[in-house]
């Protein structure tokens, strides 16, 4: 898998969508400037979760998107399966509970479905495991 930073991920998103600057990027999702300006510089390494969703919603991407870049991994080059499952026990694992509740509200239904899925490898699964 591709490496990535956090800042590069989000220039580049940012400008392929056709925002200018950090502060437009901050505005379009509800932030003060100074923590987007502060990512996008390098200055700040590891954000908040709720931070993230936010940028990814102005951004128009997948969560999961902005949460890979932040642990170095271009959501472009993953493999589904594999990056999600790490990116989530990393979350989970060293994270209040109400981080992840929080991601997980934050993905819109799609998100959701292909999320668990790709952890629990299928509909089956998922059925057996929550409601058997």
């Amino acid at each position: 898998m591709k490496k990535i930073s956090l800042a590069s991920f989000i220039i580049k998103t940012r400008e392929s969508k056709g925002i200018n600057s950090a502060r437009e990027l901050a505005r379009k999702a509800g932030l003060s400037h100074t923590p987007v300006i502060h990512i996008e510089n390098g200055k700040t390494l590891n954000p908040t979760i709720d931070t993230l969703i936010s940028i990814a919603r102005a951004l128009n991407i997948p969560v999961m998107h902005i949460v890979l870049a932040a642990q170095g991994k271009d959501p472009e080059s993953m493999d589904n399966t594999t990056s999600y499952r790490e990116a989530i026990e990393k979350i989970y694992n060293n994270s209040p509970k109400e981080v992840m509740a929080n991601l997980l509200k934050a993905m819109n239904s799609e998100e959701r479905r292909q999320f668990l899925l790709d952890i629990f490898g299928s509909a089956e699964e998922i059925k057996r495991l929550f409601f058997q």
